[in-house]
């Protein structure tokens, strides 16, 4: 499981998000080095590509033994906040949504990337209506190890 954070990064003065990664209770030593090779894993495939509707990873950093990803901050909610709040949405929207989210998806797989856990807390959307995804804690990249922990990464 994990923690995001607004943060702002000194250096470049401007608003970061930090996913604090935080090891489940009594993991083991074995499965926290398995969260930080995901952790990594995460950091390298989202910054194997750049797309307006893809949230940037800027860096990793560690806390405490935690790797901590700094990102891209969007102020916004996600869709599964939109839709717990408001409901089905018109179908406009939803093609434009749809549209943004499909078209970042195709620049991930031309990079090689499969995200693997595409659905609406995933997907964060700001205050124009612009979609972003997010979370790339489970993908895979062509050559990529198959980590089998689970619940390490929410």
């Amino acid at each position: 499981m994990g923690v995001v954070w607004r943060a702002t990064d000194v250096r470049l003065e401007r608003t970061v998000a930090i996913k604090q990664i935080l090891p489940q209770p009594g993991v083991s030593e074995t499965e926290r080095d398995n969260m930080r090779q995901r952790a990594m894993r995460e950091a390298k495939n989202a910054a194997r590509f750049q797309h307006p509707n893809a949230i940037v990873v800027f860096d990793i950093a560690e806390h405490n033994g935690d790797p901590c990803l700094v990102m891209e901050y969007l102020n916004g909610p996600s869709l599964s906040t939109i839709l717990a709040e408001e409901g089905t949405l018109p179908l406009g929207r939803v093609a434009r949504i749809g549209e943004q989210v499909a078209s970042a998806l195709v620049a991930a797989h031309r990079a090689g990337i499969v995200h693997r856990d595409v659905k609406p807390g995933n997907i964060l959307i700001d205050e124009t209506g612009t979609a972003k995804i997010t979370d790339f804690g489970i993908s895979r990249a062509a050559g990529d190890m198959t980590l089998t922990a689970t619940g390490l990464i929410g």
